[in-house]
């Protein structure tokens, strides 16, 4: 909880720093400040449900699983279309469900490879999965707000919506800082790479929403979970076995191919969207 707090509050002095490089001409907050709730609420619970799943099992293997968070954008882009990118207001392929569906099955394998997950870190990895997908769409409402804005490209809607975005949560974090804060320099240290990198890597997840729709936003960010296992290997390697176990070489191996089969599911997806530049 205290790095949730501080890591939120740094990212909060990020955000300031660019509301003020792409602040000029001043957009409209009214019609985004709806999703923009939502994705504050939602992102909030999301953090909360990872932060419990990693107290409870390895990063290797939960970031995998929240793979599964890929089904509800699928389902509402059926239902109701993407709101931004290219796929913008279209209907999911079959072809893409099988994609959707290759993506879920290797995030699942790469979880498989490593023994019986406790109860505990599956139910917070199942309700983070299922509230940062709700974000995610919030999100790419908000940046589609933005975007119906004169004077506005992907890029600054993706950096308004990230600066709003963290900067309401680092306002609700001050008000857990008597709790919950610190007066440590090296608390606040030990919790900068974390601000730093998750909020460069949202900064492009949001610019992602916007060039390429939720749906495919998503199952490119699912390769994380291939990118952690990438880690863990390292991690073992040097020795800090305190943060990733080792493993057997052919656990290794059936995550590694898990992965290829993530990889293959990106492919798969877009070369069945007959809109996208990329199948033509």
């Amino acid at each position: 909880m205290q790095l949730l707090v501080l890591g939120h509050l740094l990212m909060g002095a990020m955000s300031i720093i660019v509301l003020m490089i792409c602040w000029t001409p001043a957009p409209q907050l009214r019609p985004v400040l709806a999703p923009m709730f939502c994705a504050t609420l939602f992102n909030i619970l999301g953090q909360l449900g990872s932060m419990q799943a990693i107290k409870y099992a390895e990063p290797s293997r939960v970031s995998p699983l929240l793979t599964v968070k890929i089904v509800i954008p699928a389902l509402l882009a059926t239902l109701i279309g993407q709101p931004v990118g290219l796929a913008a207001n279209q209907s999911m392929t079959g072809w893409q469900w099988l994609a959707v569906l290759l993506c879920i099955i290797g995030g699942l394998s790469i979880n498989q490879s490593g023994g019986r997950m406790r109860r505990r870190a599956l139910v917070a990895i199942l309700f983070s999965a299922t509230v940062f997908a709700f974000a995610d769409w919030s999100i790419g409402l908000t940046v589609a707000g933005f975007l119906r804005m004169p004077q506005m490209t992907v890029l600054r809607a993706s950096l308004l919506t990230e600066g709003c975005l963290y900067l309401f949560l680092a306002g609700l974090a001050i008000l857990l800082l008597p709790l919950l804060g610190s007066r440590r320099g090296r608390d606040w240290r030990d919790a900068s790479p974390f601000a730093i990198t998750w909020f460069i890597s949202m900064i492009c997840l949001f610019f992602a929403f916007g060039q390429v729709g939720m749906v495919l936003g998503t199952i490119l960010q699912s390769t994380r979970g291939f990118m952690t296992m990438l880690i863990g290997v390292v991690l073992v390697y040097l020795g800090l076995e305190h943060i990733e176990p080792r493993q057997p070489r052919a656990v290794v191996l059936r995550r590694l191919a898990a992965g290829i089969l993530m990889f293959l599911a990106i492919s798969l997806y877009i070369l069945a969207g007959q809109q996208h530049p990329l199948a033509r």
